[in-house]
């Protein structure tokens, strides 16, 4: 199963990401949200920040659009994420590092996470989520 594809929409960016579990999926959103902005195989889990957010159909976007926050005001690169996800609670440990322009090379800006073409559902086991990106 892979972890993740990414497509083109009109002017944004969208991707599909899998897991075997929730908590997969949450995981692996954050990772493919940031391989869009840097090469996330260039980023190293040394710093931690926790991450909790709230809400009921939408704590993926949610997760995502903090963890963009993180990125945007304290310059935050995170690579992968240990999750609990809850009836409308998700709390984790985001590990990563703080952007370093002589290491870490940007892709493109993000600017957002949008609920257009937002779903999760759940197929024969498998978790899968389409999320577009204002860019």
């Amino acid at each position: 199963m892979e972890r993740y594809r990414i497509f083109d929409h009109e002017a944004d960016t969208g991707f599909e990401v899998y897991g075997r579990t929730i908590e997969e999926l949450f995981r692996n959103g954050v990772y493919a949200l940031f391989s869009l902005i840097t090469d996330i195989e260039a980023v190293q889990p040394l710093v931690e920040k926790r991450i909790t957010v709230n809400g009921n159909g939408e704590l993926l976007i949610n997760l995502l659009n903090d963890s963009l926050y993180m990125w945007e005001t304290e310059g935050f690169l995170p690579k992968t994420l240990s999750i609990h996800v809850g009836r409308g609670r998700a709390e984790g440990v985001l590990r990563g590092e703080i952007f370093d322009p002589a290491k870490h090379l940007i892709k493109q800006e993000v600017k957002a996470v949008t609920y257009h073409k937002f779903r999760i559902v759940e197929e024969k086991g498998i978790f899968r989520a389409t999320i577009v990106v204002d860019v």
